[in-house]
């Protein structure tokens, strides 16, 4: 064995060890979440898609929040990604129309999606977003409908937060230090004895 396959060997072990598993928690929110007194007002099933408060336009841009403080894992070390779901139907991004989704103030991107259809676009959170998700649990979300002011309108359906989280034991700094000098030493015995 080389000096390079121990270092390899090392490192892989040190990789499985320090290595953690994946749960993925969902959060969906629909029209079970409209609510009297508060938004969202995503579309319930057989209502008519043209019919205000669930079309919106320009001036009626509307923002909710995911929690998943309670679905956390006991286990979690932390966040590996986490990705924003959103169901629209009649988003027109193929005539100009720009609606923007927001997560914790940054801007994901546009809906994507043809004219009087339901389609999903998918934006994967950036750090700020994941960092907020991680201390507190919640993920705010706002949609900026028709930003150009062009008279275009949209409909939720739902929104879905996926979120990846890390969990498992990652060894202390002296455990990780002991594998790193159990290596050493092989290498240090390799070329001492010629083995």
């Amino acid at each position: 064995m080389t000096r390079a396959s121990v270092l390899m060997v090392c490192v892989l072990l040190l990789g499985g060890v320090a290595g953690a598993d994946v749960e993925i928690v969902t959060d969906t929110l629909d029209y079970t979440d409209n609510g009297v007194a508060t938004e969202p007002w995503f579309i319930p099933p057989d209502i008519i898609l043209d019919h205000s408060p669930y079309f919106r336009l320009a001036n009626q841009d509307w923002g909710w929040t995911h929690v998943v403080t309670g679905d956390v894992p006991a286990d979690a070390i932390g966040i590996e990604m986490a990705t924003l779901d959103i169901l629209a139907w009649d988003v027109d991004s193929d005539q100009t129309e720009e609606d923007v989704i927001y997560a914790e103030g940054t801007a994901l991107g546009l809906l994507e999606g043809p004219t009087r259809e339901w389609t999903t676009t998918s934006f994967d959170l950036p750090q700020n977003a994941l960092d907020t998700l991680w201390k507190d649990g919640e993920l705010d979300v706002f949609i900026d409908i028709d930003r150009r002011n062009e008279g275009n309108r949209v409909t939720l359906g739902s929104s879905t937060l996926t979120v990846h989280y890390n969990v498992g034991v990652i060894p202390e700094p002296a455990t990780i230090a002991l594998l790193g000098a159990g290596g050493l030493l092989a290498l240090h015995r390799r070329r001492r004895y010629g083995a």
